[in-house]
């Protein structure tokens, strides 16, 4: 292979379109991006634990929200409305936050209820 000065690359004279590569670019991943404050102490705890785990603060801070959110929700508190035939409407709150609402037939409700 020759080697072409900086002249010889940029003149389209130069160029050898029959043995081009072509080289397909590859579609990056769709990211979302959040900031999140933090107090400093709270992110000096934070960044000292990632680091002491090795890994990035953001990779860790990442993680951890993605371990909190796929856990399942634990109920704080059950609301029934509703008749003893039928269907239940239920709401279910974790933390201040609604989960539900949902429905369970009565049947299931007596059930568990028995059990």
């Amino acid at each position: 292979m020759t080697k072409l000065t900086d002249e010889q690359l940029q003149n389209p004279e130069e160029w050898n379109f029959e043995s081009a590569e072509v080289v397909e670019e590859k579609p990056k991943p769709s990211r979302s991006i959040v900031s999140v404050p933090f107090s400093n102490s709270d992110f000096q705890l934070v960044a000292t634990r990632a680091r002491l785990e090795g890994k990035k603060t953001a990779t860790f801070i990442r993680e951890a929200a993605l371990d909190r959110a796929r856990k399942p929700a634990q109920v704080t508190n059950l609301q029934m409305t509703g008749t003893s035939q039928g269907t239940f409407r239920t709401s279910i709150y974790e933390g201040g936050f609604t989960v539900g609402p949902l429905q369970i037939d009565s049947k299931v409700a007596e059930f568990n209820k028995t059990t």
